[in-house]
């Protein structure tokens, strides 16, 4: 059998609470707040967690990913010829 702790944002505004959750494979709960803040949560010791968003940290981007979104060819739009001006009036069909 195996456990999964989940970390979850305790972010609340007026109407709402943040939905953000952070799964892990630790056994502890320290090893969970520790795996989550290298992902950019914030863990306080007062037991709030924050999530990137929430915390004003960007969340990291695995450096691979990063390689392949930079290297990944943008579409580009069809290039679209505009018709050639129309010099003499009697040349208009």
């Amino acid at each position: 059998m195996s456990a999964r702790i989940t970390l979850h944002c305790n972010q609340t505004s007026t109407y709402s609470t943040c939905a953000a959750q952070h799964f892990t494979d630790a056994v502890t709960i320290d090893g969970a707040r520790a795996e989550a803040e290298a992902a950019g949560w914030r863990c306080h010791p007062d037991g709030n967690d924050y999530c990137p968003g929430c915390s004003g940290h960007r969340a990291t981007i695995n450096a691979a990913a990063l390689k392949l979104l930079r290297n990944y060819p943008t579409p580009r739009p069809p290039l679209y010829l505009a018709p050639p001006p129309i010099t003499d009036p009697g040349d208009q069909p």
